[in-house]
Protein backbone atom coordinates (compact mmCIF):
# COMPACT_ATOMS: atom_id res chain seq x y z
CA UNK A 1 0.00 0.00 0.00
CA UNK A 2 1.57 3.27 -1.01
CA UNK A 3 1.80 6.13 1.28
CA UNK A 4 -0.75 8.56 0.01
CA UNK A 5 -3.70 5.30 0.20
CA UNK A 6 -2.31 4.64 4.11
CA UNK A 7 -2.84 8.23 4.62
CA UNK A 8 -6.37 8.32 3.36
CA UNK A 9 -7.22 5.19 5.54
CA UNK A 10 -6.26 7.05 8.50
CA UNK A 11 -7.99 10.07 7.89
CA UNK A 12 -11.18 7.72 7.38
CA UNK A 13 -10.69 5.84 10.25
CA UNK A 14 -10.57 9.42 12.43
CA UNK A 15 -13.41 10.55 11.03
CA UNK A 16 -15.59 7.77 11.44
CA UNK A 17 -14.34 7.66 15.29
CA UNK A 18 -15.01 11.31 15.48
CA UNK A 19 -18.60 11.06 14.43
CA UNK A 20 -18.91 8.06 17.08
CA UNK A 21 -18.23 9.98 19.18
CA UNK A 22 -19.75 12.97 18.62
CA UNK A 23 -21.93 15.11 21.06
CA UNK A 24 -24.54 13.76 18.15
CA UNK A 25 -23.76 10.63 18.32
CA UNK A 26 -24.92 10.50 22.02
CA UNK A 27 -27.27 12.22 21.73
CA UNK A 28 -29.38 10.10 19.21
CA UNK A 29 -28.19 7.18 21.09
CA UNK A 30 -29.65 8.01 24.13
CA UNK A 31 -33.05 9.14 21.98
CA UNK A 32 -33.39 5.92 20.77
CA UNK A 33 -32.62 4.44 23.96
CA UNK A 34 -35.78 6.29 25.78
CA UNK A 35 -37.51 5.57 22.65
CA UNK A 36 -36.86 1.48 22.73
CA UNK A 37 -37.69 1.85 26.88
CA UNK A 38 -40.93 3.53 26.36
CA UNK A 39 -42.48 1.41 23.49
CA UNK A 40 -41.19 -1.69 25.90
CA UNK A 41 -43.18 -0.32 28.03
CA UNK A 42 -45.87 0.78 26.42
CA UNK A 43 -46.02 -3.06 24.53
CA UNK A 44 -46.05 -5.27 28.22
CA UNK A 45 -48.92 -2.44 30.07
CA UNK A 46 -52.59 -1.09 29.58
CA UNK A 47 -51.70 2.18 31.23
CA UNK A 48 -54.12 4.27 33.66
CA UNK A 49 -57.71 4.28 33.94
CA UNK A 50 -57.01 6.85 31.11
CA UNK A 51 -56.98 4.13 28.55
CA UNK A 52 -60.00 2.88 29.49
CA UNK A 53 -61.85 6.38 29.00
CA UNK A 54 -60.04 7.08 25.63
CA UNK A 55 -61.01 2.64 24.43
CA UNK A 56 -65.03 4.07 25.71
CA UNK A 57 -64.63 7.10 24.02
CA UNK A 58 -63.17 5.26 20.92
CA UNK A 59 -66.50 3.32 20.73
CA UNK A 60 -68.61 6.38 21.70
CA UNK A 61 -66.84 7.91 18.45
CA UNK A 62 -67.23 4.36 16.36
CA UNK A 63 -70.68 3.94 16.73
CA UNK A 64 -72.09 7.41 16.59
CA UNK A 65 -69.40 9.75 14.85
CA UNK A 66 -67.87 12.81 16.32
CA UNK A 67 -70.62 15.38 16.25
CA UNK A 68 -72.83 12.87 17.91
CA UNK A 69 -70.28 12.08 20.69
CA UNK A 70 -69.99 15.90 21.40
CA UNK A 71 -73.50 16.08 21.69
CA UNK A 72 -73.93 13.23 24.03
CA UNK A 73 -70.57 12.69 25.83
CA UNK A 74 -70.13 15.61 27.60
CA UNK A 75 -66.44 14.21 28.94
CA UNK A 76 -65.71 14.30 25.67
CA UNK A 77 -63.21 17.21 25.69
CA UNK A 78 -60.64 16.38 23.14
CA UNK A 79 -60.20 17.97 20.00
CA UNK A 80 -61.13 16.26 16.30
CA UNK A 81 -57.60 15.57 15.39
CA UNK A 82 -57.47 13.19 18.65
CA UNK A 83 -61.28 11.94 18.00
CA UNK A 84 -60.23 10.81 14.58
CA UNK A 85 -57.18 9.10 15.72
CA UNK A 86 -59.52 7.50 18.70
CA UNK A 87 -61.83 6.12 16.28
CA UNK A 88 -59.31 4.56 13.91
CA UNK A 89 -57.61 2.39 16.46
CA UNK A 90 -60.63 1.28 17.96
CA UNK A 91 -61.51 0.21 14.11
CA UNK A 92 -57.96 -0.79 13.83
CA UNK A 93 -57.75 -3.06 17.06
CA UNK A 94 -60.53 -5.33 16.34
CA UNK A 95 -59.08 -6.38 13.04
CA UNK A 96 -57.89 -10.20 13.19
CA UNK A 97 -54.61 -9.24 11.99
CA UNK A 98 -54.06 -6.45 15.36
CA UNK A 99 -55.71 -9.42 17.73
CA UNK A 100 -53.60 -12.03 16.15
CA UNK A 101 -50.16 -10.31 16.94
CA UNK A 102 -51.82 -8.77 19.98
CA UNK A 103 -51.41 -4.93 18.91
CA UNK A 104 -53.79 -3.66 20.90
CA UNK A 105 -55.61 -0.32 21.53
CA UNK A 106 -53.53 0.29 24.64
CA UNK A 107 -50.84 0.09 22.82
CA UNK A 108 -51.92 1.96 19.73
CA UNK A 109 -53.00 5.31 21.53
CA UNK A 110 -49.49 5.50 23.27
CA UNK A 111 -47.08 4.67 20.53
CA UNK A 112 -47.90 8.38 19.02
CA UNK A 113 -46.72 9.59 22.27
CA UNK A 114 -43.79 7.51 21.59
CA UNK A 115 -42.60 8.39 18.79
CA UNK A 116 -43.53 12.25 19.37
CA UNK A 117 -40.91 12.16 22.07
CA UNK A 118 -38.23 10.87 19.74
CA UNK A 119 -39.13 13.82 16.90
CA UNK A 120 -39.44 16.04 19.66
CA UNK A 121 -35.68 15.23 21.39
CA UNK A 122 -34.34 15.77 17.15
CA UNK A 123 -36.38 18.87 16.93
CA UNK A 124 -34.98 20.33 19.76
CA UNK A 125 -31.59 19.20 18.92
CA UNK A 126 -31.10 21.14 15.43
CA UNK A 127 -33.61 24.69 17.34
CA UNK A 128 -30.20 23.95 19.49
CA UNK A 129 -28.12 24.47 16.45
CA UNK A 130 -29.91 27.63 15.73
CA UNK A 131 -29.58 29.39 18.70
CA UNK A 132 -25.61 29.90 17.83
CA UNK A 133 -23.71 30.91 21.08
CA UNK A 134 -26.72 30.74 22.99
CA UNK A 135 -27.02 26.54 22.53
CA UNK A 136 -27.60 24.88 25.80
CA UNK A 137 -25.30 22.34 27.13
CA UNK A 138 -24.88 19.12 25.95
CA UNK A 139 -26.16 17.66 29.18
CA UNK A 140 -29.30 19.74 29.43
CA UNK A 141 -29.75 18.65 26.09
CA UNK A 142 -28.81 15.00 26.85
CA UNK A 143 -30.89 14.84 29.73
CA UNK A 144 -33.95 15.98 27.25
CA UNK A 145 -33.27 13.26 25.26
CA UNK A 146 -33.61 10.75 28.17
CA UNK A 147 -36.24 12.57 30.12
CA UNK A 148 -37.24 9.38 32.65
CA UNK A 149 -40.32 11.69 33.65
CA UNK A 150 -41.77 10.79 29.80
CA UNK A 151 -40.89 7.17 30.52
CA UNK A 152 -44.00 7.22 32.50
CA UNK A 153 -46.21 10.44 30.57
CA UNK A 154 -45.83 8.65 26.79
CA UNK A 155 -44.85 4.81 27.72
CA UNK A 156 -47.21 3.93 30.44
CA UNK A 157 -49.98 6.67 31.01
CA UNK A 158 -52.45 7.04 28.13
CA UNK A 159 -52.54 10.63 26.62
CA UNK A 160 -51.92 12.48 23.86
CA UNK A 161 -49.91 15.49 25.63
CA UNK A 162 -46.09 14.52 23.88
CA UNK A 163 -47.95 15.16 20.83
CA UNK A 164 -49.31 18.64 21.17
CA UNK A 165 -45.86 19.50 22.67
CA UNK A 166 -43.86 17.47 19.31
CA UNK A 167 -46.28 20.15 16.87
CA UNK A 168 -45.28 22.88 19.18
CA UNK A 169 -42.04 22.14 18.82
CA UNK A 170 -41.54 22.03 15.59
CA UNK A 171 -43.27 25.38 15.21
CA UNK A 172 -40.59 26.70 17.05
CA UNK A 173 -38.15 25.83 14.96
CA UNK A 174 -40.27 26.99 11.92
CA UNK A 175 -39.53 30.69 13.51
CA UNK A 176 -35.85 30.01 13.65
CA UNK A 177 -35.98 29.03 10.08
CA UNK A 178 -37.96 32.17 9.09
CA UNK A 179 -40.84 30.13 8.26
CA UNK A 180 -44.72 31.38 8.69
CA UNK A 181 -46.78 29.35 6.92
CA UNK A 182 -45.05 25.99 8.20
CA UNK A 183 -45.37 27.58 11.56
CA UNK A 184 -48.71 28.43 11.57
CA UNK A 185 -49.52 24.67 10.27
CA UNK A 186 -48.02 23.16 13.19
CA UNK A 187 -49.55 25.70 15.65
CA UNK A 188 -52.62 24.53 14.13
CA UNK A 189 -51.94 21.07 14.54
CA UNK A 190 -50.84 21.66 18.34
CA UNK A 191 -54.04 23.06 19.51
CA UNK A 192 -55.99 19.86 17.35
CA UNK A 193 -54.27 17.46 20.15
CA UNK A 194 -54.51 19.82 22.86
CA UNK A 195 -56.48 23.40 23.77
CA UNK A 196 -53.28 24.97 25.59
CA UNK A 197 -51.27 26.33 23.21
CA UNK A 198 -54.02 28.41 21.73
CA UNK A 199 -53.08 30.70 25.13
CA UNK A 200 -49.52 30.78 22.67
CA UNK A 201 -50.94 32.54 19.39
CA UNK A 202 -50.23 36.18 20.86
CA UNK A 203 -46.80 35.15 21.50
CA UNK A 204 -45.71 33.80 17.50
CA UNK A 205 -48.51 36.32 16.25
CA UNK A 206 -46.73 39.73 17.42
CA UNK A 207 -43.55 38.21 16.75
CA UNK A 208 -44.47 37.82 13.05
CA UNK A 209 -46.03 40.63 13.15
CA UNK A 210 -42.99 42.69 13.78
CA UNK A 211 -41.16 40.88 10.84
CA UNK A 212 -44.33 41.82 9.00
CA UNK A 213 -45.17 38.03 8.33
CA UNK A 214 -48.30 38.15 10.16
CA UNK A 215 -50.79 37.06 6.75
CA UNK A 216 -48.83 33.69 6.15
CA UNK A 217 -49.10 32.39 9.55
CA UNK A 218 -52.46 33.67 10.07
CA UNK A 219 -53.90 31.89 6.82
CA UNK A 220 -51.97 28.96 7.55
CA UNK A 221 -53.27 28.44 11.25
CA UNK A 222 -56.67 29.62 10.48
CA UNK A 223 -56.60 26.88 7.34
CA UNK A 224 -55.44 24.33 9.57
CA UNK A 225 -57.97 25.10 12.34
CA UNK A 226 -61.23 25.05 10.27
CA UNK A 227 -60.13 21.76 7.73
CA UNK A 228 -59.70 19.65 11.33
CA UNK A 229 -62.33 21.36 12.73
CA UNK A 230 -64.63 21.37 10.17
CA UNK A 231 -67.08 18.54 10.93
CA UNK A 232 -68.10 19.77 14.49
CA UNK A 233 -67.86 23.17 12.91
CA UNK A 234 -70.73 22.02 10.98
CA UNK A 235 -73.04 19.84 12.78
CA UNK A 236 -72.19 20.14 16.14
CA UNK A 237 -71.18 23.75 16.67
CA UNK A 238 -72.08 25.07 20.38
CA UNK A 239 -71.87 21.31 21.56
CA UNK A 240 -67.85 21.68 20.35
CA UNK A 241 -67.56 24.87 21.78
CA UNK A 242 -68.57 23.69 25.39
CA UNK A 243 -66.62 20.57 25.50
CA UNK A 244 -63.66 21.74 24.20
CA UNK A 245 -62.90 25.58 24.18
CA UNK A 246 -65.06 25.90 26.95
CA UNK A 247 -63.27 23.22 29.23
CA UNK A 248 -62.04 24.11 32.36
CA UNK A 249 -60.61 21.93 34.99
CA UNK A 250 -61.24 20.66 38.69
CA UNK A 251 -60.96 22.94 41.85
CA UNK A 252 -59.00 21.85 44.40
CA UNK A 253 -56.49 19.98 42.89
CA UNK A 254 -53.46 21.90 42.43
CA UNK A 255 -51.29 25.29 43.28
CA UNK A 256 -53.24 28.25 44.47
CA UNK A 257 -56.74 26.50 44.81
CA UNK A 258 -55.07 23.48 46.41
CA UNK A 259 -53.97 25.71 49.10
CA UNK A 260 -57.61 27.33 49.76
CA UNK A 261 -58.86 23.93 49.51
CA UNK A 262 -56.92 22.49 52.53
CA UNK A 263 -57.50 25.94 54.63
CA UNK A 264 -61.30 24.82 55.56
CA UNK A 265 -62.70 28.01 54.07
CA UNK A 266 -66.69 27.19 53.75
CA UNK A 267 -67.84 26.14 50.82
CA UNK A 268 -64.08 25.72 48.85
CA UNK A 269 -62.86 22.35 50.78
CA UNK A 270 -64.10 20.08 48.38
CA UNK A 271 -63.00 18.85 44.68
CA UNK A 272 -65.12 20.03 42.30
CA UNK A 273 -66.01 20.04 38.47
CA UNK A 274 -69.28 21.07 38.24
CA UNK A 275 -71.59 23.38 40.77
CA UNK A 276 -68.39 25.72 41.87
CA UNK A 277 -69.76 27.66 44.83
CA UNK A 278 -69.26 31.72 43.13
CA UNK A 279 -66.36 32.29 45.74
CA UNK A 280 -64.44 29.56 43.85
CA UNK A 281 -65.97 30.93 40.35
CA UNK A 282 -64.86 33.99 41.14
CA UNK A 283 -61.03 32.35 41.94
CA UNK A 284 -60.96 30.54 38.84
CA UNK A 285 -61.73 33.22 36.51
CA UNK A 286 -59.11 35.77 38.34
CA UNK A 287 -56.01 32.98 37.96
CA UNK A 288 -57.28 32.52 34.35
CA UNK A 289 -56.90 36.31 33.62
CA UNK A 290 -53.93 36.55 35.58
CA UNK A 291 -52.29 33.72 33.22
CA UNK A 292 -53.67 35.28 29.92
CA UNK A 293 -52.71 38.65 31.04
CA UNK A 294 -49.31 37.71 31.99
CA UNK A 295 -48.96 35.78 28.65
CA UNK A 296 -49.91 38.92 26.51
CA UNK A 297 -47.51 41.11 28.31
CA UNK A 298 -44.25 39.03 27.85
CA UNK A 299 -45.93 38.54 23.94
CA UNK A 300 -46.08 42.29 23.24
CA UNK A 301 -42.96 43.30 25.58
CA UNK A 302 -40.59 40.79 23.88
CA UNK A 303 -42.34 40.69 20.35
CA UNK A 304 -38.93 41.92 18.81
CA UNK A 305 -37.25 39.12 20.06
CA UNK A 306 -35.30 36.18 17.90
CA UNK A 307 -35.96 32.55 17.64
CA UNK A 308 -34.50 32.14 20.94
CA UNK A 309 -35.99 34.90 23.11
CA UNK A 310 -39.36 33.77 21.50
CA UNK A 311 -38.22 30.21 23.18
CA UNK A 312 -37.84 31.73 26.38
CA UNK A 313 -40.75 33.44 25.66
CA UNK A 314 -43.17 30.40 25.60
CA UNK A 315 -41.25 28.92 28.66
CA UNK A 316 -42.19 32.00 30.55
CA UNK A 317 -45.86 31.61 29.56
CA UNK A 318 -45.81 27.92 30.48
CA UNK A 319 -44.32 28.43 33.80
CA UNK A 320 -47.54 31.40 34.58
CA UNK A 321 -49.41 28.55 33.55
CA UNK A 322 -48.17 25.83 35.87
CA UNK A 323 -48.01 27.99 38.59
CA UNK A 324 -52.00 29.81 38.11
CA UNK A 325 -53.60 26.79 37.00
CA UNK A 326 -56.62 25.91 38.99
CA UNK A 327 -55.98 22.05 38.54
CA UNK A 328 -52.50 20.31 37.86
CA UNK A 329 -51.05 20.44 34.60
CA UNK A 330 -51.45 17.21 33.57
CA UNK A 331 -55.46 17.56 33.97
CA UNK A 332 -55.42 21.05 32.74
CA UNK A 333 -53.45 19.16 29.47
CA UNK A 334 -55.86 17.02 29.44
CA UNK A 335 -58.57 18.88 27.28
Amino acid sequence: MKIGEITEVDRRANSDQTTYLSPGFWFLLAALAATWAKLLIAWNTIGTNDTVVFFLFGRELSIHGLAETYRRVILFNHPPLVAYYLRAIYDLSSLYFFTHNNITFAFLLRLPGVIADLVSSLVVWKLADAMGDRRPPFWALLLFALNPISLMISGFHGNTDSVMVMFLVIACLMTARQQPILCGLFLGLSWQVKIVPLLFIPVFALFWHNRRQLRPFIAAFLVTTVLLALEPLIFSPIAYAKNVLSYGSYWGLWGITYLIRISDFQHLSRISFFGLAPAATIISNLLKLVVVSFVLFLAWRRRGSDAHGLVVTLAMSWLSFFIFAQASPRNTLSG
